[in-house]
């Protein structure tokens, strides 16, 4: 197991969540299935669970496929924040941003990044996004002279939390 993974499956795994996993062979319909049946779960916790099991499914898949995941974004909580923001459809299923302005861009970066408490927003996103960290920079300080950015960075906040 990566070490990767193992942090992540600690993450999620507290008790019979992380004993199911293992059982059903990591399949997440089968255990949000078998844990919501047995373990006194609220729904938003098993939501946020099965978001978690989703975002590590998805890092084994593309493991190898995505060689340009910066160290900083493998965590369980980046898979997760990352996974709402597909699910909205303001990045895709590699974590590639669709159809934003580089000012949208920039918002989307720092608003992960201030998230993960993560202090090199434009290197990390910049090697994700394989755009240079000064024009992802520059584009932050657009984004903040623009009245229109206010609407998404409310969007992003509804997103991420």
């Amino acid at each position: 197991m990566s070490r990767l993974r193992g942090d992540a499956m600690r993450r999620i795994g507290k008790g019979k969540t992380f004993e199911y996993w293992d059982i059903f062979s990591h399949n997440v319909e089968l255990t949000v299935e078998k844990v919501w049946r047995i373990a006194e779960l609220t729904l938003p916790k098993l939501e946020i669970q099965t978001v978690g099991m989703l975002s590590i499914e998805w890092l084994d898949q593309h493991a190898i496929d995505c060689p340009n995941v910066p160290e900083k974004l493998k965590s369980a909580e980046a898979g997760v924040l990352m996974g709402y923001l597909v699910e909205a459809g303001v990045l895709n299923g590699d974590w590639q941003p669709v159809r934003l302005s580089g000012s949208e861009r920039a918002l989307v970066a720092k608003a992960v990044c201030d998230r993960l408490d993560i202090k090199e927003v434009w290197q990390v996103f910049g090697q994700l996004w394989n755009e240079k960290p000064e024009t992802l920079r520059s584009y932050l300080n657009k984004a903040l002279e623009q009245r229109k950015s206010l609407d998404f960075q409310e969007k992003l906040r509804n997103i991420l939390n």
